[in-house]
């Protein structure tokens, strides 16, 4: 066995026993919701370990029932990161901040005006960049 497939073994491992907490953030939001109804219930336990169980379940049946699941991923990925990791840092602290800099001098409200302009700037040609290169390789795969 070789030092690669050690190494892919060992992530293999580590994965299959980590893979659920990937998903806690999710099951938090999906328990709150139904935490109110299962205060009185006996079996709440059973109810929240069926509940984990059941969106790793659904998420391999995900993972099997699409193919070239990795260029989905890349396209939304390409989208998320411009708009959310981005684009929106920019447009909240504009909105959040702008009051504040106004009142502060022209000079310091157009630098700040300047800074959230190319920030989101960069967003669009991020969005622009992966978007098109996911495009490009699903375009490729398919044919």
């Amino acid at each position: 066995m070789t030092l690669a497939q050690v190494v892919k073994l060992l992530l293999s491992i580590s994965i299959y026993f980590t893979y659920a907490l990937s998903n806690y953030v999710a099951f938090d939001i999906i328990w709150k919701g139904m935490e109110q109804k299962m205060e009185k219930n006996e079996n709440r336990i059973c109810w929240e370990y069926a509940l984990r169980t059941s969106i790793v379940i659904i998420t391999f049946f995900f993972a099997i029932a699409i193919p070239n699941l990795e260029h989905l991923i890349s396209l939304i990925g390409a989208f998320c990161l411009s708009s959310v990791g981005i684009a929106l840092p920019a447009i909240v602290s504009f909105l959040t901040f702008s009051d504040v800099y106004k009142d502060e001098g022209n000079l310091r409200f157009g630098l700040f005006c300047l800074r959230n302009l190319l920030i989101i700037l960069i967003a669009i040609f991020a969005f622009v960049i992966g978007v098109s290169t996911s495009l490009s390789d699903i375009i490729h795969h398919m044919t």
